[in-house]
């Protein structure tokens, strides 16, 4: 398998007390063909879009849409870091 269709990627940058960060298709996945990669901003993987949400949002990157994420809120579950995003469109 290869690359299929255009590659959309956000650079992340921290702004007023925020984190954007970067959302990337990850085009060879054999547990969802939507994934969409979740990148800190150093360009490290941190998670993923919930495969229950991905689906337009697949659909709007793979057209050439650039979307990026704002995280909303964190929290240490266990071992776990749960962090809740809320995806925008860049529109230019």
């Amino acid at each position: 398998m290869g690359a299929r269709g255009p590659s959309a990627v956000s650079l992340c940058v921290r702004t007023t007390g925020n984190f954007i960060c970067g959302l990337a298709r990850q085009w060879i996945c054999y547990h969802d063909s939507q994934a969409i990669v979740i990148k800190n901003t150093d360009g490290v993987k941190i998670g993923y879009v919930p495969r229950a949400d991905n689906l337009i949002f697949s659909r709007l990157m793979d057209a050439g849409k650039l979307l990026f994420g704002r995280i909303s809120y964190k929290e240490m579950m266990g071992k776990w870091l749960k962090i809740d995003i809320k995806i925008y469109l860049h529109e230019s």
